[in-house]
């Protein structure tokens, strides 16, 4: 992807990607390559910020038929691990995450609904995919596989995620990285312009285009707020 890359605004289509639309060029991940470990990296939510070695884990549960009359949604089981700055303990999360759309649709990896479990089952959030891509200048280690599987993967991936205010936290962006160590200062740097200095909408739509405004200004406070999350060696 070398030193470019696009990202979508929050709530719009994959549909959208294929004009000229806000931050065109944005794709979903394939469920494929959505699955194992992710590395949380950077975030703008506050609940990271005394956190270390954040890594999230998807594993499908349930795959779209092999019969493309027959529709079904994507489910995945959504493992949170961490430790706190002070201690050693790993703390785990576990929820479920259920694709926004049916499997047939274009958008079916990107938006999602998260659902605790056990004494969570209360809460329940709404999250979506802004950007996937590789980073060119970096690639992941033999010793290092994304989830204890290598997958064939070779360079190390990355994806921006949006998750939506709830009455308990605000609106964020969390950075995914395969690689524990992260992404190269050039695709981080190439991440934080796409943020800061989207691509101008030629939408006609006057509500489409006050709403594309209203999350340029939103995605441009964000940047504005990413921290780095710790990783040990």
């Amino acid at each position: 992807m070398g030193d470019v890359v696009h990202l979508r605004l929050p709530g719009s289509s994959d549909d959208d990607d294929a004009g000229d639309t806000p931050l065109a060029g944005a794709r979903s991940p394939p469920l494929s390559a959505l699955q194992g470990t992710w590395h949380v990296t950077h975030s703008t939510l506050p609940l990271w910020r005394n956190k270390r070695n954040v890594r999230i884990t998807y594993t499908p549960t349930l795959l779209p038929p092999s019969t493309a009359a027959i529709t079904t949604t994507y489910v995945m089981d959504d493992v949170v691990r961490y430790q706190t700055l002070d201690a050693d303990r790993v703390k785990t999360v576990r929820g479920v995450d259920r694709a926004a759309c049916s499997s047939s649709s274009s958008s079916s990896t990107k938006a999602w609904r998260w659902r605790g479990r056990g004494w969570l089952w209360i809460a329940s959030s709404s999250w979506e995919i802004l950007g996937y891509g590789y980073d060119d200048e970096d690639g992941l280690a033999p010793e290092e596989p994304a989830d204890g599987q290598a997958h064939g993967r070779t360079r190390n991936e990355w994806i921006v995620t949006y998750f939506s205010k709830t009455l308990f936290t605000p609106a964020g962006l969390d950075i995914y990285s395969r690689a524990r160590t992260g992404l190269s200062l050039g695709m981080l740097d190439a991440i934080k312009r796409a943020l800061l200095d989207p691509e101008v909408s030629t939408e006609t739509d006057v509500e489409r285009r006050v709403a594309d405004e209203a999350g340029r200004i939103e995605m441009r406070e964000l940047a504005g707020q990413l921290f780095e999350i710790r990783q040990d060696a």
